[in-house]
């Protein structure tokens, strides 16, 4: 049972460069309160578990390692396989030395940035785009709109995007590392997940 792991920034900040899609953008710009941003942290698992917490800062090295210690390895099941991308303070050798302490097995060579197979990023849009629904009046209530939606995303949605794997896994070899009909088209309101 493979558990997929990442973070993701929500920019609630209504002055500069935003990197969010345009529905996002446009959604700030109607915001009253001074924005802001966090970064939001989580996992699921097959079957509904799932877990998010807030982080007000940058995740280094050693506040990943409290993020795990508190968030995901209470929840670590034997035999569970951890997947994470190659972000620096997922691939540090004291991370690896406290997930190798903890006995964690890790799933290796995850490539970066592949929406195509980090199912997680689905999970990251549907969460944001039900957030921003919500029309929250300042970043506290952004982040408890955020973790409304997250938990109510039924099973049933990523459960299938796990079932999809062996598919999508086939269709970026066949793609020779492309992207395929599974990149996530957030700012297009898509999901795609056969």
């Amino acid at each position: 049972m493979n558990l997929l792991l990442n973070y993701t920034t929500v920019t609630a900040n209504i002055a500069g460069d935003l990197l969010e899609p345009a529905w996002i953008r446009d959604s700030l710009r109607k915001l009253k309160f001074g924005g802001g941003k966090f970064m939001v942290w989580g996992y699921i698992q097959y079957g509904g578990v799932r877990e998010i917490c807030r982080v007000e800062s940058n995740i280094n090295s050693p506040k990943y390692q409290e993020i795990l210690a508190t968030s995901y390895i209470p929840n670590h099941k034997r035999g569970q396989i951890l997947q994470q991308d190659g972000a620096p303070s997922h691939t540090s050798i004291s991370t690896s030395k406290f997930l190798k302490v903890k006995k964690i097995k890790m799933l290796q060579d995850w490539p970066a940035q592949s929406p195509d197979m980090n199912i997680i990023e689905h999970m990251w849009g549907r969460m944001k785009e039900e957030a921003w629904k919500t029309k929250p009046k300042n970043i506290d209530e952004f982040w408890e709109a955020c973790k409304t939606a997250f938990f109510a995303i039924p099973d049933d949605f990523f459960n299938k995007l796990y079932e999809s794997l062996p598919n999508r896994m086939d269709a970026v070899l066949q793609a020779h590392g492309s992207h395929t009909r599974y990149y996530i088209w957030i700012s297009q309101h898509h999901y795609l997940i056969c």
